[in-house]
């Protein structure tokens, strides 16, 4: 038995498949049948025809095949009916059951969006804590430079121009520049 709504959602459109399958092979099914009908019904008019004249003047196997003839015409012309009846029912039922798939299709659709959007939520949220993680490392980066420049100042002047110049951190900034760039390009 299906778990989540989507499992469901998908039993329930296979299921409207496999009716819609049966419904438009019963279709074709009476299609099918009318149309044999109406050449057994063109074999037995021309048969009828052939032999008119004999029951006419009384030629009694003629007749007994005329009235053979007649009664089988009688019970095609009820199953062409029913058949056009049948047909036309089922063309119904098989609007019906597209109008439902494509129903069904739409809120399967419906449903994954409203899953991404939650997943992409859930993204952001963490894109937004990564942030504000990257933002506390770089403080810290910060403060360890301080740190630095000031521990240069007691080594020598030619120390201290070295660490003041050769900051780490504008370089980090120009690779992390580089990165959001890229990752900006990729939206165009």
């Amino acid at each position: 038995m299906p778990a989540t709504k989507a499992a469901k959602s998908k039993d329930t459109s296979e299921a409207i498949e496999a009716e819609l399958e049966t419904l438009q092979y019963r279709n074709a099914q009476a299609t099918s049948g009318v149309e044999q009908a109406r050449q057994r019904l063109d074999v037995l008019a021309a048969r009828r025809g052939e032999i008119a004249s004999a029951a006419y003047f009384g030629d009694e196997a003629a007749t007994k095949e005329i009235k053979k003839l007649d009664a089988e015409s009688s019970n095609l012309v009820r199953v062409v009916a029913l058949a056009r009846d049948a047909g036309a029912s089922l063309e119904t039922d098989i609007e019906d059951a597209k109008k439902r798939l494509v129903e069904e299709r739409r809120s399967q659709h419906e449903t994954r969006l409203a899953k991404l959007r939650q997943d992409r939520g859930s993204v952001h949220e963490e894109a937004l804590a990564a942030a504000d993680a990257l933002l506390d490392v770089l403080a810290r980066d910060r403060q360890i430079h301080g740190a630095m420049v000031a521990a240069a100042q007691g080594v020598s002047a030619r120390t201290l121009e070295v660490v003041s110049q050769d900051h780490a951190g504008a370089g980090l900034h120009r690779a992390l520049s580089e990165k959001l760039r890229t990752y900006a390009s990729a939206w165009i």
